[in-house]
């Protein structure tokens, strides 16, 4: 059971600018769990993949620190980042050689066990077509071959951008459901910058959502969940809607869209009460029904205001 309260990233008062009249990233409290899946969300431009690029040393914070596994990023780089794994952006392969080559040559750089690379074979599913070449290889299999040389160190931090860009809806799948298994069963932390909410709802146990980089939202998916359920609407229709409307009215807002009364959604004891009232009154109902506020609405309503 993974210690709650430990973080193996944490960043305080982030700052980075190339010009000082335009901040990139600002202030940036980020604070990622050990054993979580962490979804790093963001329109195109607001600081993820610079964010990224601060967190793995790339570039240095105008102000503010870095911490990784609890150490402060500039104590020991190399004992830290031999902890962590990266796909930044696209991987960096040799098309001419086979998906093993490319790791035997990362091996032998790094210094690591041959045996290695059968593990990180089987684990993204490539052990099959190890010894194709990868300009033969699609564009989901290179993808997972880059997650493969992200492996070879046994990291316990992967971080990864946008590491469905660019696939087809099958490559996105079988990539989700590695990321997940990677986090289950080996135990590692994902940190997975993307643009899309609706990908990273089905994977990711906790949420940050940056704009122009500042961070709007940071918590768990039940807390991005229970905004959802703040903004429901209950929906009625009747025999009588002006009448059903004045008599909810007198408890709850109401309104009219499209000649439907709605309310602003509650909890399920609301729905028992609204039914009794109007049964009570002698109003037929034909329609109650929760609508809910997707994750997407709450997410382009947090970037686009």
């Amino acid at each position: 059971m993974r210690d709650s309260s430990k973080y193996v990233i944490e960043t305080e008062g982030l700052n980075f600018s190339f010009e000082k009249s335009r901040p990139i990233v600002q202030n940036l409290n980020l604070k990622v769990d050990e054993g979580s899946i962490f979804g790093f969300l963001g329109p195109n431009g607001a600081g993820k993949t610079t964010t990224i690029r601060l967190l793995l040393g790339l570039l240095t914070p105008s102000s503010g620190n870095v911490k990784l596994f609890e150490t402060t990023l500039l104590q020991d780089r190399l004992k830290l980042f031999s902890q962590i794994g990266a796909l930044v952006e696209t991987p960096s392969l040799y098309l001419h050689l086979s998906g093993f080559d490319n790791l035997n040559i990362t091996r032998k750089i790094r210094g690591l066990n041959r045996n290695r690379i059968d593990e990180v074979l089987e684990m993204v599913e490539l052990k099959g077509t190890a010894k194709l070449l990868v300009k033969k290889y699609s564009l989901g299999m290179k993808q997972r071959l880059g997650l493969a040389l992200a492996l070879l160190s046994e990291p316990r931090l992967l971080i990864l951008d946008e590491p469905v860009n660019g696939l087809d809806p099958n490559g996105i799948i079988d990539t989700r459901e590695l990321l997940v298994r990677l986090n289950r069963e080996y135990g590692i932390t994902l940190f997975v910058s993307s643009h899309l909410l609706a990908e990273i709802e089905r994977i990711a146990t906790h949420v940050g959502i940056i704009k122009a980089g500042n961070m709007i939202f940071q918590g768990t998916i039940a807390e991005l969940q229970n905004l959802q359920q703040h903004r429901s609407i209950l929906q009625i229709d009747t025999n009588d809607n002006s009448r059903a409307s004045q008599l909810i009215h007198d408890k709850y807002n109401t309104a009219f869209n499209n000649g439907i009364v709605e309310v602003s959604y509650q909890h399920k004891e609301q729905l028992a009460l609204i039914c009794q009232m109007l049964v009570g009154a002698g109003i037929s109902i034909y329609k109650l029904q929760v609508q809910r506020g997707d994750l997407e609405s709450i997410f382009l309503n947090m970037i686009n205001n």
